[in-house]
């Protein structure tokens, strides 16, 4: 399956939520992945979500918006990684808008 990074957006502030990526999954757009990073630890890219909050108890609820096996959703979230930290680079001027667009090849094995 073609995977393909459309946008990524780098968000302003000092919030966990660094950035989020649209991203191209074979025939499949799928927005809002989100790119973030807690403290110290490293970047992560986490499935778009939906947040909701309930007005009795303002308790909040994440539902995860997408259920994938761990060996699809590797390749698309180094993909975003990739995609982040080059749109990163651009952000701060370290990089030009001439370098090439992220686009990688998956083909699934037999078996997985």
């Amino acid at each position: 399956m073609d995977i393909k990074v459309l946008k990524v957006t780098i968000l302003p502030g000092d919030k966990p939520l660094k950035a989020t990526a649209d991203v191209m999954v074979g025939t499949w757009k799928i927005v809002d992945w989100g790119i973030i990073k807690y403290g110290g630890k490293s970047i992560q890219v986490k499935c778009p979500r939906v947040v909701r909050k309930d007005p009795r108890t303002g308790e909040i609820s994440i539902r995860m918006l997408l259920d994938m096996p761990y060996e699809e959703f590797r390749p698309i979230s180094d993909i975003i990684l990739e995609a982040y930290r080059r749109e990163l680079l651009k952000f701060q001027g370290n990089v030009t808008a001439d370098e090439p667009e992220t686009t990688v090849t998956f083909k699934k094995t037999e078996g997985s």
